[in-house]
């Protein structure tokens, strides 16, 4: 390659190299070997005061769920928390038994997710195996991982779902990996949603992006302060062991004798992936601003 000379992309320094091709379009031609670096263009005080309101009115909202996680309900536990927590426990059910469905059906077992009116909280019913559904799953996450390479949104989803799949297909760690994904997915969506908070990319203005950014500090947090009861308190973990009828059917439960561990190991790793689905989409922002990139919705 020929000489080294600095160049400039939108106000901002960048390495570029000269092609030192002798013939064809591209003579002399000053190509970049290391991306520009361009600092934010807007402050970060706002975005981080909008997520601080956010997690301000989460961290209220789930405020209740201390004290019965504490078996001692606070006066809080009424109208409005209360009633709010138990509207954001209710979404996070439907999340959960949709994670179940949607894995059950990833590994070829049609299920469908369902509210539990007889014990509480959900269900997901599933039939038995079928490699057949198994095998069509496998095609049509293939075909969209070819068809949408070029759209990161579909083509990283579809090759992490490919290869779970393919990995734990042939395993009896799939059928963990379903059992745990009720509280995993809860944990998914809670990071989709603080991502489009973070990022700004609710179509519908500020409302919206809070609505995100308080809906999905809460989901975990609740989540986080349901774990932290299992893993402090027997009492907790005796209640839990009684639920669906006294079957140990819980999740957690049902991990805790699959993997021969203890339920407040299994809180532990959930909590764990709680708080990584927390920081998670933060970082994502604090790095859009480090390396320069500019994620903006178009509206």
């Amino acid at each position: 390659m020929g000489s080294v000379i600095m160049g400039s992309l939108c106000h901002a320094p960048a390495l570029w190299v000269q092609t030192g091709l002798t013939h064809g379009p591209e003579v002399g031609r000053a190509v970049p070997v290391l991306p520009p670096f361009a600092p934010p263009s807007a402050p970060a005080g706002p975005t981080l005061r909008f997520m601080g309101a956010c997690a301000a009115i989460a961290a209220l909202i789930v405020a209740p769920a201390w004290g019965r996680a504490a078996g001692e309900p606070w006066a809080l536990d009424g109208f409005p928390l209360g009633w709010l927590l138990t509207g954001l426990g209710l979404a996070g059910t439907m999340f959960h038994e949709v994670g179940h469905a949607l894995f059950g059906w990833l590994f070829g077992y049609a299920t469908l997710p369902m509210f539990d009116f007889a014990y509480g909280g959900g269900l997901a019913l599933h039939a038995g195996r079928s490699w057949a559904l198994f095998w069509a799953v496998a095609a049509a996450l293939a075909w969209a991982l070819v068809r949408f390479r070029a759209y990161a949104v579909v083509a990283v989803p579809a090759a992490a779902a490919l290869a779970l799949q393919l990995l734990l297909g042939f395993t009896p760690a799939h059928e963990t990996l379903i059992t745990f994904m009720g509280h995993g997915f809860e944990v998914l969506v809670a990071a989709f949603f603080l991502t489009r908070a973070w990022l700004d990319l609710a179509p519908r203005g500020w409302l919206e992006r809070g609505l995100n950014g308080a809906i999905g500090f809460g989901m975990l947090g609740q989540l986080g302060v349901f774990c932290w009861g299992l893993m402090r308190d027997g009492v907790q973990r005796a209640v839990y062991a009684q639920q669906k009828g006294g079957l140990h059917l819980g999740d957690f439960s049902r991990i805790a004798a699959e993997m021969g561990t203890s339920v407040e190991a299994v809180a532990g790793f959930c909590l764990a992936c709680a708080a990584v689905g927390c920081v998670l989409p933060a970082a994502l922002w604090a790095w859009t601003r480090w390396a320069g990139v500019e994620v903006r919705l178009e509206r």
